[in-house]
């Protein structure tokens, strides 16, 4: 399992993740590269270098912002994943402008790289383990609305203090 060295988050991750697969009987060997060097591992090519890697996908709040990352040919793929069918559904799906409509369609579209539903052959690249959720708080007395980061990695709460709104 891999990452990009120094991120205490995922290391931490990594480690429980190495002790819950340990109690089923798994081994999980961590070996972090610094930032850069991480991602110029291929993914999809030796498989004997990475089986697991750990990262995030930071792409904020618009559903499907991340169909580059498996359509086929994308230079932001690398998983080398090819499958004209997700194509075709991401090709939809990024057409659909309600976003209620948009949603279900990228639901559907995800299936295809986290399951083997749609694609028994080549799918299941991906599987999510964790989630990182984002906490702001802040007081009602002096703001009447609270601002949200969805890209925020290490910005913090203020990246966008221009969407807090002050009471009164």
């Amino acid at each position: 399992m891999g990452t990009t060295g120094g991120n205490q988050l995922r290391e931490l991750q990594q480690q429980l993740i190495q002790a819950q697969m340990a109690a089923a009987g798994i081994e999980i060997v961590i070996e972090n590269l610094p930032g850069g060097e991480y991602f110029s591992v291929p993914f999809g090519g030796d498989p004997t270098i990475w089986e697991i890697t750990q990262f995030a996908w930071v792409g904020g709040p618009w559903p499907g912002s991340q169909t580059f990352s498996y359509r086929t040919g994308s230079g932001n793929n690398p998983y080398g994943y090819a499958n004209a069918d997700f194509d075709a559904k991401a090709d939809e799906c990024d057409q659909i402008v309600d976003e209620a409509e948009a949603a279900v369609c990228y639901n559907e579209l995800d299936l295809f790289v986290t399951t083997l539903g749609p694609d028994g052959e080549s799918g299941l690249i991906v599987l999510p383990l964790t989630q990182k959720p984002s906490f702001y708080a802040y007081s009602n007395t002096a703001l009447s609305a609270g601002a949200i980061s969805p890209d925020a990695n290490s910005a913090g709460p203020i990246v966008n203090v221009v969407d807090f709104k002050l009471a009164g």
